[in-house]
């Protein structure tokens, strides 16, 4: 193994290692992602039909989007645990209309 202290790197060598860092991290990062999937519009349209189910209206002016809107997810969470259902994505399997299955 040649001795390496003391010894300065060169452009190339420098270059490399930048490389190599960057590769590692975009693939360690697209790693993580990857078991992330988006959701479909079937999907959000059935969870927007079941926070209108209790409720919510996102058509009307909100002044208290946001407030309004957690009220909803809260009052929905609250449901699914009343009937057993808690922590259960219950669109999970939402067809192209946005209903349950």
């Amino acid at each position: 193994m040649p001795d390496c202290v003391g010894r300065r790197l060169s452009r190339a060598e420098v270059a490399l290692a930048l490389v190599v860092a960057l590769n590692l991290a975009a693939c360690q990062s697209t790693g993580q992602s990857s078991s992330q999937v988006s959701p479909t519009r079937a999907h959000q349209l059935c969870e927007l039909r079941e926070l209108e189910s209790v409720g919510y209206q996102p058509w009307q002016e909100d002044f208290y989007y946001p407030r309004n809107l957690q009220a909803a997810q809260a009052r929905l969470e609250a449901a699914k645990r009343a009937r057993g259902l808690e922590g259960v994505d219950t669109c999970a399997t939402a067809d192209a209309s946005g209903n349950p299955r």
